[in-house]
């Protein structure tokens, strides 16, 4: 696992001054999971709930806030769905890859260390 995603205890990985999302239980489905994004994150109008365009979403430089974010995983979302968790770490790690352009306003993702056996052995796809 490339070095875009750390497992870690929430306390241990958060940040003074960033944002922290904590991606809860319950997330089973993609459009659960987006749903909480949508319910969470100021979404523009054009919204849809797919991939692709939560993808977009996370790399547009218009929405975030001028501060870092963190996003935390205690619970494993699409536990059940492997294809669809494979996706959505993908789009974090290329989400932080972007982000790391900008320091200032940078996003992190980390899951508890008891999902990185299940995390860990996806493939990323690098573009």
């Amino acid at each position: 696992m490339p070095d875009t995603v750390i497992f870690a205890e929430r306390e241990a990985f958060r940040r003074a001054g960033a944002r922290c999302l904590d991606v809860g239980g319950g997330l089973d489905t993609k459009d659960a999971l987006i749903g909480w994004y949508a319910s969470t994150l100021p979404l523009p109008d054009y919204w849809s709930c797919n991939w692709d365009a939560f993808t977009d979403f996370l790399e547009d430089l218009s929405w975030p806030p001028d501060q870092a974010i963190d996003i935390y995983h205690d619970s494993l979302p699409l536990a059940g769905c492997p294809e669809e968790l494979s996706i959505y770490v993908n789009i974090l790690h290329t989400t932080v890859r972007h982000w790391r352009r900008f320091p200032e306003d940078d996003v992190r993702v980390a899951f508890h260390p008891r999902w990185e056996a299940a995390v860990s052995g996806i493939s990323i796809e690098e573009p």
